[in-house]
């Protein structure tokens, strides 16, 4: 029932963001709400579970691809970049602005995840640099910028003004970062 529970929240958010009531979830659930609160003791703590699974499964399937011997360096460093939590909120612009304005502290653990969460990067970035697949840079200058970056497409009155999802921003972050600006014709 606790995993029902949690995916039955992702679905209220998506529909209702972050104003989902208890009562709403027992609805979708079919369940009355004394069963939620026998599973959780608040809708804070779903959140709060949701944001952990979410930072969790992010961090595991870093390692995963760091761990993976049959992908390249460059080909490593693209997949990092690129993880999205299946089936998550994380990719919708309401929940994160929600997130930030009504769970603070949910919102400060996303952003302290960003800020120091960069070790596979910064391994795969060193990885490349020794073996020549990636010419010679500054590491701590190039996380820096990609996280300032990432926190700009989790802002999602940019990401509404520009028309981009998230994800389609991360994918252009990524193609900026591996291949440059400049044209294959003037390099």
């Amino acid at each position: 029932m606790y995993i029902r529970i949690l995916e039955a929240a992702i679905e209220e958010i998506n529909l209702k963001g972050l104003k989902f009531t208890m009562s709403d979830l027992a609805r979708a659930l079919g369940v009355s709400k004394r069963t939620l609160y026998e599973h959780f003791s608040s809708k804070e703590e779903i959140v709060a579970t949701i944001v952990s699974r979410i930072l969790e499964e992010v961090a595991v399937k870093e390692e995963q691809i760091y761990h993976d011997t049959t992908l390249a360096t460059v080909d490593k460093l693209k997949a990092i970049l690129a993880i999205m939590p299946q089936k998550s909120v994380v990719v919708n612009p309401r929940f994160l602005e929600e997130l930030k304005r009504y769970h603070p502290k949910e919102w400060k653990r996303i952003t302290e995840y960003l800020d120091d969460e960069w070790n596979f990067v910064k391994q795969v970035l060193e990885e490349g640099i020794e073996n020549g697949s990636i010419r010679p840079i500054n590491v701590t200058l190039l996380i820096k910028m990609m996280n300032v970056l990432l926190r700009e497409l989790l802002d999602h009155r940019f990401l509404l003004a520009n028309q981009i999802t998230t994800d389609e921003g991360i994918q252009s972050l990524i193609d900026t970062i591996m291949n440059g600006i400049v044209s294959e014709n003037n390099k």
